[in-house]
């Protein structure tokens, strides 16, 4: 699910009583947009965008920084830190996904020394990226994240 300018979602109603699973994702932002505006805007508008987001009943928060890799900027590792506060406090867990993406080992290993639960997304657009999790695993591994750990640290579904 996306959201549009105003961060409402992109979410037709009975789409939303069906669903069990709400996985969001910010793919644009005004302030990206124009790249026009300071650094300091931009991350001021993502993280507020990012809080209104995960506040709004998501599970997932796919591709947390992908919209800044896609916008040509670098990912400021300053915004890790308040983003895994969010997480943890709205109980939203963060994607790792490797489609178009390099994730960060480091955001990551901050996610989970805060507990925040981790989705593996392989955001497949052909057949066969469907389950494609090699890459995830071995960045897990790197984190000390072994394969008894996966129970404790991925979202389950109830």
């Amino acid at each position: 699910m996306d959201c549009d300018w105003a961060v409402k979602q992109v979410l037709k109603p009975v789409d939303r009583e069906w669903a069990e699973l709400l996985i969001g994702a910010i793919h644009h932002l005004t302030s990206i947009e124009g790249k026009n505006e300071a650094p300091e805007k931009i991350y001021d508008d993502f993280l507020a965008t990012q809080e209104r987001f995960v506040k709004s009943g998501i599970a997932v928060i796919a591709h947390p920084f992908r919209l800044f890799r896609r916008a040509g900027l670098e990912v400021p590792a300053t915004l890790y830190p308040p983003t895994v506060r969010m997480l943890k406090e709205n109980g939203v867990a963060a994607e790792m996904n490797f489609h178009c993406n390099e994730p960060d080992p480091a955001f990551f290993r901050q996610c989970l020394e805060a507990g925040v639960k981790l989705s593996l997304g392989s955001d497949a657009h052909m057949l066969a990226e469907i389950g494609e999790f090699y890459p995830h695993l071995q960045l897990l591994r790197t984190l000390g994240v072994g394969e008894a750990d996966l129970a404790d640290i991925l979202l389950h579904l109830k």
